[in-house]
C-alpha cells in the first residue's frame, strides 16, 4: 500500500515507518529538512520536503504522492 507519513523523522514518524517499511509498504515520508530527506531516501523512501504548516505545499505533496491512505491527526492546543 502507498502510505504519506506527515512528519516521517520525527519521534513518532521514525518508528512509524520502520514498522510500515518491515510490512513491505511504499512510503512517502513528509520532513522540513534537506538534509533529513538524504536520509529516508537511503531508507528507500520518497521524501516530500515541506513545512506542515504551509497548507499549499502540504496540498501539493498529497496530490503529487496520491497516497491509499491518509490519516489526519488532532493535537490539543496547550492553553
Amino acid at each position: 500500500m502507498r502510505i504519506l507519513v506527515a512528519g516521517g523523522t520525527g519521534a513518532i514518524g521514525r518508528p512509524l515507518i520502520a514498522e510500515l517499511l518491515a510490512k513491505g509498504h511504499a512510503l512517502i515520508a513528509l520532513t522540513r529538512s534537506p538534509e533529513k530527506a538524504q536520509a529516508l531516501v537511503e531508507q528507500g523512501i520518497e521524501p516530500a520536503i515541506a513545512d506542515v504548516f504551509d497548507t499549499d505545499a502540504i496540498k501539493a505533496v498529497a496530490r503529487r504522492a496520491q497516497p491509499e491512505v491518509v490519516r489526519r491527526g488532532y493535537r490539543s492546543r496547550m492553553l
